[in-house]
């Protein structure tokens, strides 16, 4: 499943700009390095924003995916064009939706309770001698739990055959935006080359 990304070019801007781009000597590579910069501050305020807005459930941590996100954000740039990439694991299943099924295993691990939030079973429990396994024949799901000293168990994960994530795309700025954003970026650094050329846009 291919990285979420946004692609920004200097052929598909309005007639206006267009049309001044081609009256400007300024090199395409600024305008291509200006959009990007400007868009990429726009996906990391959006990720911000996506990170602040995120549902969690109550007890437990901010997982930060989002915030982390922001930071790894991919640029490149080449003949009036750029592109970025969102370079987080994880940002494709909740942009392009999908199934998640065990890598090792036969089940996927869920926590239950906040304590063990971004924790793996196997790192909680190497041994294998601390987690008790209950899993009903004939169901679809199941649970890891620890023995108490009372002899009670406590549910610490959930088990799971696989997830269903539906795809989001609210995950990347709506592409209106995101060209606005754009057009200004080369806007400024049209007038800023013809200021810095003695040329008037």
């Amino acid at each position: 499943m291919p990285a979420p990304a946004i692609q920004i070019s200097l052929s598909k801007t309005s007639p206006q700009l267009a049309e001044e781009i081609k009256r400007s000597v300024c090199p395409a590579n600024n305008l291509a390095k200006a959009m990007a910069e400007r868009v990429e501050g726009l996906l990391v305020r959006h990720f911000a924003q996506r990170d602040q807005n995120a549902q969690r459930r109550a007890g437990f941590p901010r997982s930060g995916f989002w915030a982390e996100a922001a930071k790894r954000l991919h640029v490149t740039q080449q003949s009036g064009e750029a592109t970025l990439t969102v370079a987080k694991p994880g940002a494709a299943l909740h942009y392009y939706g999908g199934t998640v099924r065990p890598q090792r295993g036969r089940a996927l691990a869920i926590p239950a309770r906040p304590e063990v939030a971004g924790q793996n079973p196997r790192e909680y429990d190497p041994s294998r001698s601390r987690l008790f396994l209950w899993w009903p024949k004939g169901r679809k799901a199941g649970a890891l739990a620890k023995r108490e000293n009372s002899g009670h168990l406590t549910i610490l994960w959930w088990l799971v055959g696989a997830t269903h994530h539906k795809p989001d795309p609210t995950v990347l700025p709506d592409e209106a935006r995101v060209r606005e954003t754009a057009e200004d970026a080369v806007w400024d650094a049209l007038d800023a080359w013809a200021a810095t050329h003695g040329r008037t846009a």
